[in-house]
């Protein structure tokens, strides 16, 4: 399951570090043993879940990533869209100006002081953090509530 984990925060626009050959290759090694790890918490957290919201057998004894054979596999890509968004709010509550950029200025007008931004105006403008975030939460409430629909409770 952590390659699929892998592919959809790729699906996502997610960029893992990838070690390098150069004289960077000791903190891009650090970066991607440090997202792997990241990356099995967040598993570890959405297949707990998934084992508790749904009433599902335990799957055996040691700490895993796989999908245990005992589960229905129509959970299986909620319980990875959980993951996904537990791995990104980690991600964003840790170092959130490596996933978000200030908003690209677009147009400046000097009297009265506007800025245009892209995606959206100074006031209620959308930047990279705010839908990184939108993003998390939507991927919450999807996997939350195919939980809950499997278990045929109303949300």
């Amino acid at each position: 399951m952590l390659a699929e984990l892998r592919e959809r925060l790729q699906g996502l626009g997610y960029q893992f570090a990838i070690p390098e050959a150069d004289g960077e290759a000791a903190e891009a090694s650090e970066a991607a043993r440090l997202e792997e790890v990241a990356l099995r918490v967040a598993l570890r957290r959405a297949l707990a879940y998934t084992q508790n919201i749904c009433g599902l057998p335990e799957p055996g004894l040691g700490v895993s990533v796989e999908w245990p054979d005992a589960w229905p596999t129509v959970l299986r890509e909620p319980t990875l869209d959980l993951a996904a968004a537990y791995f990104l709010q980690a991600r964003l509550a840790l170092c959130p100006d490596e996933l978000a950029v200030m908003p690209v200025v677009t147009s400046l007008r000097l009297g009265d002081a506007a800025l245009g931004f892209a995606g959206g105006s100074q006031k209620t403008g959308t930047d990279a953090l705010s839908r990184a975030e939108g993003l998390c939460n939507y991927l919450l409430r999807t996997a939350q509530s195919a939980f809950c629909g499997w278990r045929g409770i109303l949300w």
